[in-house]
């Protein structure tokens, strides 16, 4: 097998996830496999038989995902008679994240219908994965329904109805809501009561739910309704509020048979705000012939602007904190409406009253409200309303309520980095403290400071330091290169800790150096080039750096060079110049990502400045005056080439002056000494024995000039020194070539 892709890395209840293998089968012949897909627990498996697999190719292998799985990590294996392939954490099945809430029938405010009719359910939800299914249901299945609920990540008010069966025997019902068939999210014990439809009815037509009336305290409502009744029947027709207190109750009359009436209901002047109920009664048995919920709204006139907090301006704040609220407002009359910080997506909310003076033209006021020290953390929507009524102003997440909360990077870090491939994890391990419980985000983050990935994590409430360690996915797509790491608080974005370059993503390039390298290096003089060969490999295009170190480690010199994508050996050559000046001494050839900074290749002390010239030749013919510099003629010499006792002998400086070697004579002694670099030889006139030296005179080793023949030895004819040429060069590194047929020696520096 070559490779195993999987479509998402989360998959949940009921969705499809798809697997796609690709193999190269060597063996000649199709192999019958199956692919498993097993939860860490073994619990579940998904299971694809009779899988053929040919020479080579690609299939893809697709699980559905039962709509009843449970939060687990699932394995994916490819076998035959043996284990073809795996894949730990191929996927992870993660449960559906959704919230659901009973708005309207409740225990507070339930609903009498009658058997044969229609009851309506108001309710709040969240969804933020994917789109699933809501379980209505009344009583021990007496009635219920199935909606559909789409992914939102704000919190959603529908409605919907639900048919309460004609046989169903009067009584009082529970109305109970689950999600994707598990067990009841959220229940109302008593909400429905169902009773007998009586012969007396009567149909509230207005004001009703949906189109209600707004009145004032001391204003009048005007009632209208439809009616049949067998004989003149005495009703009250009623305002009340959602707990079930009569604000208004006027009784009429009914003639018998059927018709239209209207009832005018004055609402007190001390009346509370909010929303109340429109209800007929019969006087006699107080039975309830028709109900329309918050019908009628009982508000003063205002307009409230919240300025700040806003959500372009939110506040961040902690538990126990001060919040200031400023706003703008009118009102034709004094008022006290309900200041509701609410949780994002959730119901939890926190209340604390406002009163707003008269004002006929726009004031502004400042409100300081305390943060209960129970607050939970989160992101809360900014409200004023009327409680259980109408909202005057919503500032969306304008307000943060955080958890004093500590933590600190111990791995990875700047100095000691971890170094992972792209669709691999990274762990983070780090020191904390939480005042209360918190919750965190760990970031890999780019230069530019964009989230390259994520993952959120809980802290429980400690006063002492504690350790904890979270896992961060690394997305297949990432880029090579160096990534900061961070902490910061999942609600307000405080950055808690940062590591710079922490994480580093590899680079898809491998490097072999061709030219120079450790076992053949190169000599250059200062000011020359050198010629960097290498081959690579990569699975994107990149840039490399070709470095030339001090041996202090220190840069002497660089180069950049942009790499192609190339999956097969590719050549490449990289000039770097020597400055002038640069010491005498060998240097290391280092290659490095431009992108990471990682090391690509070390050849160690790969090249070598030194200061007598390179690449230079020096012919000189037995017999004859005069030496040939790189095939060039040059200047008759004083003295020629000449064969003494079958060795080639010659005046040395003949050929050092123009090699750059070092020349000594001591004629105290009969002694001279011939230098290169930090290589020295030191011969004495009719003396077969030599001293070398390779480390510049700090020790000496004797030898024999010639092993074979003890007469090759200096002398001295003219006045002038004869130095066998071929054990002097060789001793100093540096090659001779003889040629019978032109009777010349040759002298090669490289």
């Amino acid at each position: 097998m070559t490779n195993i892709t999987v479509d998402k890395l989360t998959v949940y209840p009921g969705q499809t996830v798809k697997i796609t293998v690709k193999w190269t089968n060597k063996t000649g012949m199709n192999i019958n496999a199956t692919a498993r897909a097993i939860s860490d627990n073994g619990a579940t498996s998904y299971v694809r038989d009779n899988i053929i697999l040919g020479a080579s190719g690609s299939t893809t292998i697709e699980f559905p995902i039962d709509t009843s799985a449970t939060w687990s990590n699932y394995g994916f294996t490819l076998v035959s008679d043996q284990v073809l392939e795996s894949l730990s954490n191929a996927f992870t099945v993660a449960p559906i994240t959704a919230s659901v809430a009973i708005v309207l029938p409740s225990q507070a405010a339930p609903v009498e219908v009658f058997a044969g009719e229609a009851v309506t359910v108001e309710y709040k939800y969240t969804v933020e994965e994917v789109a699933t299914s809501l379980n209505i249901v009344v009583g021990n299945n007496v009635a219920g329904k199935t909606v559909n609920l789409s992914e939102t990540t704000s919190l959603t008010s529908k409605t919907t109805t639900v048919d309460i069966p004609a046989s169903t025997p009067e009584g009082t019902y529970t109305l109970a809501l689950s999600v994707n068939g598990s067990a009841a999210s959220n229940q109302e014990a008593g909400a429905i009561e169902v009773k007998k439809k009586p012969s007396t009815t009567a149909e509230i037509t207005a004001p009703t739910k949906s189109n209600p009336v707004t009145v004032a305290p001391g204003g009048s409502v005007t009632v209208k309704y439809d009616y049949s009744v067998p004989a003149n029947t005495a009703v009250f027709v009623r305002l009340v509020q959602s707990n079930g207190t009569v604000l208004i109750s006027k009784e009429e009359t009914l003639a018998a048979g059927t018709a239209s009436k209207s009832t005018v209901l004055t609402v007190p002047a001390g009346a509370a705000l909010g929303k109340y109920n429109v209800v007929v009664v019969t006087k006699s048995g107080n039975t309830v012939l028709h109900t329309q919920q918050e019908a009628v709204i009982v508000e003063t006139k205002a307009t409230i602007d919240i300025t700040a907090p806003t959500k372009s301006k939110p506040v961040s704040l902690f538990p126990g904190d001060k919040l200031s609220l400023s706003v703008d407002y009118k009102a034709d009359n004094q008022v006290t409406l309900d200041m509701v910080l609410q949780v994002r997506n959730s119901d939890t909310r926190l209340r604390a009253p406002l009163t707003f003076e008269k004002a006929t033209s726009t004031k502004s006021k400042t409100f300081s409200i305390t943060i209960p020290t129970t607050a939970a953390a989160g992101q809360y929507d900014l409200m004023i309303e009327v409680p259980g009524g109408t909202v005057y102003d919503t500032e969306r997440e304008a307000v943060i309520i955080d958890t004093k909360a500590t933590a600190d990077i111990t791995g990875p870090t700047k100095s000691n980095p971890v170094t992972v491939k792209a669709g691999n994890t990274v762990t983070v391990k780090f020191d904390y403290t939480a005042t209360a419980d918190a919750d965190i985000e760990v970031k890999i983050l780019k230069t530019d400071g964009s989230v390259l990935a994520s993952a959120g994590s809980s802290l429980a409430k400690t006063t002492t330091k504690k350790t904890k360690t979270t896992t961060v996915s690394i997305p297949g797509s990432a880029a090579p290169g160096k990534y900061n790491l961070s902490i910061t608080s999942k609600y307000s974005g405080k950055v808690l800790d940062t590591e710079t370059q922490a994480v580093i993503v590899e680079d898809p390039i491998t490097v072999k150096v061709q030219s120079p390298t450790a076992a053949q290096p190169v000599r250059v003089n200062t000011g020359d080039k050198v010629d960097v060969k290498f081959t690579y490999t990569s699975e994107a295009s990149g840039n490399v750096e070709a470095r030339l170190l001090k041996p202090d480690g220190q840069l002497l010199v660089s180069k950049s060079l942009s790499l192609v994508r190339s999956t097969t050996s590719r050549a490449e050559t990289v000039t770097l110049n020597l400055p002038t000046g640069t010491p005498g001494g060998s240097y290391d050839l280092e290659l490095i990502s431009k992108i990471t900074d990682s090391r690509l290749a070390l050849e160690s002390k790969a090249v070598s400045v030194v200061s007598f010239p390179v690449n230079i030749q020096a012919r000189f013919v037995i017999g004859q005056s005069g030496r040939w510099m790189n095939g060039i003629y040059h200047q008759p010499t004083d003295m020629d080439a000449r064969i003494i006792q079958g060795r080639t002998m010659l005046p040395i400086r003949h050929v050092g002056e123009p090699l750059g070697w070092g020349l000594g004579w001591d004629g105290s002694k009969q002694m001279a000494t011939v230098t290169k670099g930090d290589r020295m030889v030191r011969v004495w006139v009719n003396s077969n024995n030599a001293q070398i030296s390779t480390n510049n005179g700090g020790t000496w080793r004797t030898v024999r000039i010639d092993p074979d023949n003890a007469s090759v030895q200096p002398v001295l004819i003219s006045g002038r020194v004869l130095l066998p040429l071929r054990f002097v060069s060789e001793n100093l590194d540096t090659r001779v070539d003889w040629d019978t047929s032109t009777k010349s020696v040759t002298v090669t520096q490289r």
